[in-house]
C-alpha cells in the first residue's frame, strides 16, 4: 500500500516519524487499550502515515466480501485520505476517511449517520465520533466501536485534543442521535431508532415543576376519574357545587392540620361544599414515581418527534401511566369530616380508598341525620324557613351534615312531612298538612308542625234540595210526593294570618272552594305602634261596609289610671 501511494518511501525521515508517533503513544492512556505499547509504536512507525487501527479496519471491511475489490477499494479510500490531509495532519486516522466511500456497503446506514450528525453537529467532535462508530459498525468482525476504538480513531495530541473532551462529547451525543445504540459497552448504528437512549436523554431534561404537573394530571384523570380538583394545580371555585379536593402532600395532623384547613376556608362562602382528600404519606411524589414520570414525559415528547411504527412509545406511555396511577392509589388516604362538639367545630379523619365512588358514598350524609338538622332549623320560627335557605345553610356552614346533592334535603323534607314533624306552605300560600305537594319548590316554606294552621269543625247542617225532573231539567212542584236530595254541610273555622289584606286574600283563594258559603269573618288588627283616638277613628272609617251584616268590635286601649 505504501509503495503504491508514495514515491521514494525509503527516503523518509525516520527520526521525525518516531518523534510524531512517540507523542501519540505517550498520550495513550485509559480507556485506550493497547496490549503492547512498544510493539504498537514500532508498527505505527513502520506503516506511517497511516494509523494501525485505520489499516486493520479497512482490511477487515474490504476482505469481508470478494465482490468489493478489496485492494483496489482500500487504495482508493486511502489515496483520497492522503490527498485531503497531507498538509493538515501528521498522522492519518480512521476518521480522516470519507464516509461516502462506504455507501456501496450499506447506503441506508450511512444515511442514518448523516441524519444523526445533523442533530448533533453543534457538538465539537460529533462528526469524528459518529464516523468512527459508523465504520466500526460496517466492520462485520467488530460489530461496533468501544471507547478505546473511538479514541484511537479521533484523538490527535499534536492538534491539542484531550481524551476527556472526546469522551464528554461522546456522552453528549448518545441519546441525541436517534440511530446510535450501545450494547455491552460497544457503540453501533442500527436501522431502528434507539428509543431507550433517547428516553434517557430526554428524561434528564425534565424539570421538577413538569413532574409535579404530570403527577397531578395522572391523579386527577387516572386515579379519580377526572372528578376532583388537585390542590395547588387547579383553580378551586367558591360556589354551591360539591368540590372534592385532592392534596399531593400531607398537611400534618391535629392543630397543624386544623389551622391549615381554617386558613383555606377563610373568606369562603360555601364552606360545606369542599371535601378534602389527603394521602397517608408526607408526599406522594416518591423517587420511584418521579423517575417513572420523567420517563413518561420523555416518551410523550419523543412520540411527536420520531417515527414509531411499532407503537413502542405509545405502549410505554400507557404502561407508565397505569403503573404510576397504581403506585399512587396505595397512598390514599382519608377525607376530612367536620363535626360540632360542645359548640366547637372540629374535624374527623375518615379512612377511605382512592376510589371516587367509595369516597362519595362515605362522605354523603344520611337522610335521617339531615332531617334532624332540618327540624332544628325550623324550631321556634313561626314564619318558617324557605327550602332554598335550608339548602344554602347546609352548603354554607360546616356544622351541618355534608350533602352531595340537593335531593338529600328534598327526601329529608318529605320524610319529615310524612311523619308530621313539619308542614309545608306552597304556592299562593297553600298549606300542605295531610297531603304532600307533588313537587317541592325552592320558594316553598317549611314550618314546625306546631305552627300549622288550625281547622275547627262545628255542627252539621242538613239541607233538602228538590230533585230535578229527569226530562225537563227543572224542579218539580213541591208537594207531599216531591222527592229531595239530602246535602250535608259541616261548619269549619279556618285561621288566617298575615301582615297584609293581600296575604289573607291569597290564603282564602287557595284554602277554600267556590261552593263554600261564608257566614262570618273575624278580623283582629294588632298595631305595631299605639294609635291615638283620632287615628283609630280614621282607621275604622276606612273599613268596608257590608249590607245585611252585623258588626261586632272590641278594642284594647290603655287609659290613664285615677288614683283617687
Amino acid at each position: 500500500i505504501l509503495h503504491r501511494l508514495f514515491k521514494n518511501i525509503e527516503s523518509i525521515d525516520r527520526e521525525k516519524i518516531e518523534s510524531i508517533v512517540t507523542k501519540y503513544i505517550e498520550n495513550y492512556a485509559n480507556p485506550i487499550k493497547i496490549d503492547d505499547s512498544l510493539q504498537y509504536k514500532r508498527r505505527m512507525i513502520r506503516i506511517y502515515p497511516f494509523h494501525p487501527l485505520l489499516l486493520d479496519t479497512l482490511i477487515q471491511i474490504y476482505e469481508a466480501s470478494a465482490g468489493r475489490q478489496n485492494i483496489r477499494g482500500m487504495l482508493n479510500v486511502l489515496a483520497d485520505a492522503v490527498k485531503d490531509t497531507y498538509d493538515k495532519k501528521d498522522l492519518i486516522l480512521l476518521t480522516d476517511i470519507d464516509e461516502n466511500a462506504f455507501r456501496g456497503i450499506d447506503l441506508h446506514l450511512v444515511e442514518k449517520y448523516d441524519s444523526d450528525f445533523q442533530r448533533v453537529k453543534d457538538i465539537g467532535y460529533a462528526k469524528e465520533i459518529l464516523k468512527s462508530i459508523l465504520i466500526f459498525t460496517l466492520n462485520e468482525k467488530a460489530h461496533g466501536a468501544t471507547e478505546s476504538d473511538i479514541l484511537l480513531s479521533v484523538f490527535s495530541p499534536t492538534q491539542g485534543h484531550t481524551l476527556n473532551s472526546i469522551l464528554m462529547d461522546l456522552e453528549n451525543i448518545y441519546g441525541k442521535s436517534y440511530y446510535l445504540h450501545k450494547e455491552n459497552g460497544t457503540y453501533l448504528f442500527k436501522h431502528e431508532v434507539n428509543l431507550y437512549a433517547l428516553l434517557e436523554r430526554e428524561k434528564n431534561k425534565v424539570a421538577e415543576e413538569d413532574i409535579k404537573k404530570k403527577i397531578a394530571e395522572i391523579i386527577k384523570k387516572e386515579v379519580f376519574d377526572n372528578r376532583v380538583f388537585i390542590y395547588g394545580f387547579d383553580e378551586i371555585p367558591d360556589d354551591n357545587k360539591v368540590k372534592i379536593i385532592v392534596c399531593l402532600e400531607s398537611w400534618g395532623a391535629n392543630d397543624q392540620l386544623k389551622s391549615k384547613l381554617n386558613e383555606f376556608y377563610k373568606g369562603k362562602i360555601w364552606q360545606n361544599t369542599y371535601l378534602f382528600i389527603f394521602p397517608e404519606v408526607n408526599n406522594v411524589i416518591s423517587f420511584e414515581i418521579s423517575e417513572k414520570t420523567k420517563r413518561l414525559i420523555a416518551a410523550e415528547i419523543l412520540k411527536s418527534q420520531v417515527q414509531d411504527k411499532e407503537g413502542n412509545l405509545a405502549k410505554l406511555i400507557q404502561e407508565e401511566k397505569k403503573t404510576i396511577a397504581e403506585r399512587i392509589k396505595r397512598f390514599y388516604g382519608y377525607f376530612i369530616k367536620w363535626v360540632e362538639r360542645g359548640g366547637e367545630l372540629t374535624y374527623r379523619p375518615i379512612n377511605v380508598s382512592a376510589d371516587i365512588n367509595v369516597i362519595r358514598e362515605k362522605a354523603g350524609s344520611d337522610v335521617s341525620l339531615c332531617a334532624d338538622f332540618i327540624v332544628e332549623e325550623v324550631k321556634d320560627k313561626p314564619n318558617g324557613v324557605k327550602i332554598q335557605d335550608v339548602i344554602n345553610n347546609f352548603k354554607k356552614f360546616r356544622r351541618y351534615p355534608f350533602i352531595l346533592d340537593e335531593d338529600t334535603i328534598y327526601r329529608a323534607i318529605r320524610i319529615l312531612h310524612k311523619d308530621k314533624r313539619i308542614v309545608i306552605q306552597g304556592e299562593r300560600a297553600r298549606w300542605y298538612i295531610d297531603e304532600s305537594p307533588r313537587e317541592l319548590e325552592l320558594d316553598f316554606v317549611i314550618f314546625d308542625s306546631k305552627y300549622a294552621p288550625s281547622f275547627e269543625s262545628g255542627e252539621e247542617e242538613i239541607i233538602l234540595i228538590p230533585e230535578e225532573d229527569e226530562k225537563e231539567d227543572k224542579p218539580k212542584i213541591l208537594d207531599e210526593k216531591t222527592s229531595f236530595i239530602i246535602q250535608k254541610k259541616e261548619r269549619k273555622e279556618i285561621t288566617l294570618e298575615g301582615n297584609s289584606p293581600r296575604v289573607i286574600l291569597s290564603q282564602i283563594e287557595v284554602r277554600t272552594s267556590e261552593k263554600d258559603e261564608f257566614e262570618e269573618i273575624t278580623i283582629t288588627y294588632k298595631f305595631n305602634t299605639k294609635l291615638s283616638k283620632q287615628d283609630i277613628m280614621k282607621f275604622i272609617k276606612q273599613l268596608p261596609s257590608q249590607e245585611n251584616a252585623k258588626i261586632k268590635a272590641g278594642v284594647i286601649l290603655w287609659r290613664e289610671k285615677n288614683d283617687t
